[in-house]
């Protein structure tokens, strides 16, 4: 509500509002990604599948194999999907096109090594938090 102080929004909500761009009614706005770059100059990942070390070979090969799959067939849907996805939400097809286009799918040295920052200092953070 307008009332509200302050907001984290994800999924089709933030969507919308980035579609808006500087037209926002809030005052300020942060996109998280954006910041972390200026910060640390690596990705932020926000997501990642991942399967226990001791899940047998077979399982774990099969759970890639439908992920890829899944990326390929969605990434290769994606003008189609923009276009569904448009009626909903009120955006244009091509902003739609442009925010998919706009993720890393597989995590590459960089992001990897943005991840590993966030972790030390996460870490650190609660490692200072348990000597309070």
């Amino acid at each position: 509500s307008n009332r509200d102080i302050a907001r984290l929004v994800i999924g089709d909500e933030a969507l919308m509002l980035w579609a808006q761009g500087e037209t926002l009614s809030w005052p300020y706005h942060t996109d998280l990604a954006r910041i972390w770059w200026e910060w640390q100059r690596r990705p932020f990942v926000f997501a990642r599948w991942v399967v226990r070390r001791r899940a047998p070979e077979r399982v774990k090969r099969t759970l890639e194999g439908r992920l890829r799959t899944s990326l390929m067939l969605g990434m290769a849907s994606r003008q189609r999907l923009a276009g569904e996805a448009s009626r909903r939400l009120g955006i244009a097809p091509s902003v739609l096109v442009r925010y998919l286009e706009g993720f890393h799918f597989e995590l590459g040295e960089s992001d990897l090594a943005g991840l590993a920052r966030f972790h030390a200092f996460l870490e650190k953070s609660a490692s200072q938090d348990a000597m309070r």
